[in-house]
């Protein structure tokens, strides 16, 4: 378990990377932040490969000055393609959970390069969960702008309407053969809240309900 007790800052590689260069050793482990920030100026993630771990309350502010080049040159199977997120690039299997967690990219844009560049996954929280779940907890007391994740200033292939790279997304680039989960005080199905039903003799609105503890 690592605990934060000042502010940190990460200059070369990951702050936790426990795994080799075959890649069979992934992390797991505690990341307990007691509300501080850690300051990542590498183009590394926070955490490489995750299988089982817990990020908690801390402020994670990407803030390399330059561009994080990825290169993509195949059409790679995970562990071996490369994926980026601020806090965990590769979910690999277990369960993961980030508690309370902001993400925030200063000074810093993501390049995607090569021939599969289209095929890079890139999320502002998680680059992808090949494996195993990420619960995300805590996230309705942080502000939309801590949240937020990947943004188009960081790579414009996040845009909503970009239809070729589609693992280019804010929080979780992609999700292969796993979960993710938030949790909340109320059941909501449906992005806006509410669901228009059309087609049938009588149309409907469907509203969330609220569950009752």
């Amino acid at each position: 378990m690592y605990t934060a007790e000042r502010y940190l800052q990460v200059i070369i590689g990951s702050f936790v990377d426990d795994t080799n260069t075959a890649g069979k050793y992934f992390f797991r482990g505690v990341i307990v932040g007691n509300g501080y920030n850690i300051t990542n100026k590498s183009s590394a993630p926070l955490i490489n490969y995750s299988n089982g771990s817990v990020v908690k309350n801390v402020n994670i502010i990407v803030n390399t000055g330059e561009a994080i080049s990825i290169n993509q040159p195949d059409a790679l199977a995970f562990p071996s393609a490369n994926a980026y997120g601020a806090v965990i690039a590769q979910v690999i299997g277990g369960d993961n959970s980030i508690d309370t967690v902001s993400v925030v990219f200063k000074n810093t844009t993501i390049e995607l390069n090569d021939n599969k560049a289209q095929l890079t996954h890139v999320g502002g929280y998680v680059g992808v969960i090949e494996r195993g779940g990420v619960y995300f907890r805590g996230m309705d007391t942080l502000s939309a702008t801590d949240i937020q994740g990947l943004t188009s200033a960081v790579n414009s292939h996040v845009a909503e309407n970009d239809k070729q790279y589609l693992y280019i997304n804010p929080i979780i680039g992609r999700v292969i053969n796993g979960f993710a989960v938030t949790e909340s005080n109320a059941y909501r199905p449906y992005e806006t809240g509410t669901r228009d039903l059309t087609g049938a003799e009588t149309p409907q609105t469907i509203t969330d309900s609220k569950w009752d503890n």
